[in-house]
């Protein structure tokens, strides 16, 4: 596949043909997620070589595709830094551990990703119409439907801080995982999975997060609790 805006004259002066716009800007079905990550930063790359100085992911962007992936956003706008010493502990843990393989979720966010960077590239081809970009777009919320922001979802005020709150949540709960400590059982599918959309929505109600972070903190402290003292 080739990416980026086709150039000379004729580019600028006729439409693709539906079915190599489709080969070119709509990403396959099955790719794996070792796949989908490195197709990102090749995407990343020919957008810097195209058009230097656009940023991935930007408001544009959002408003043309009608939304923005969930995984996206959350990545985007929360972070996670340890607070506590048994949340330092676990994280020095892992990092010492090999890395997690990637998950269902995983697959479906990197997937969301790299099509909105397909877009994104669609966008500053002359050769790209306007109804194949609008066809496009209705195509990947429906594709990408339950990891979809809808623009009405974005606007929400309460979810720039139910994103902080679910990545912090998820990657706590990950970290204590891969070191092998016990995680309740009840904890709500959408944080034992990854399922973005879910947990932002859900982690707007500040009782729910309040919640659920006692419940890791409990888990978090007892985890450390049980691991040996270090000789001095």
């Amino acid at each position: 596949m080739a990416y980026g805006p086709a150039s000379g004259v004729d580019a600028a002066e006729r439409n693709y043909p539906d079915r190599i716009f489709r080969q070119t800007y709509v990403l396959p079905e099955g790719l794996k997620a070792d796949d989908l990550s490195g197709l990102q930063m090749t995407l990343g790359l020919t957008l810097s070589a195209q058009a230097p100085g656009l940023q991935p992911f930007n408001a544009e962007l959002t408003q043309a595709m009608g939304g923005q992936c969930a995984a996206v956003f959350a990545g985007r706008t929360g972070r996670y830094v340890p607070a506590t010493p048994a949340q330092f502990a676990i994280a020095e843990k892992a990092a010492a551990m090999p890395a997690s393989p990637p998950t269902p979720a995983d697959s479906v966010a990197f997937a969301c990703a790299a099509q909105s960077m397909l877009f994104q590239l669609a966008q500053i081809d002359a050769r790209v119409s306007d109804a194949q970009l609008a066809d496009l777009a209705r195509e990947i919320q429906r594709r990408f439907a339950a990891d979809w922001l809808s623009l009405d979802l974005l606007r929400q005020p309460g979810l720039a801080e139910a994103a902080q709150r679910y990545v912090a949540l998820f990657r706590r709960v990950s970290l204590l995982r891969r070191v092998g400590g016990a995680v309740p059982a009840d904890l709500p599918a959408w944080l034992l999975e990854g399922q973005v959309r879910q947990g932002l929505l859900a982690l707007q109600d500040a009782k729910t997060f309040g919640a659920l972070d006692q419940t890791v903190t409990a888990s978090e402290s007892h985890w450390l609790a049980a691991q040996p003292r270090r000789a001095k």
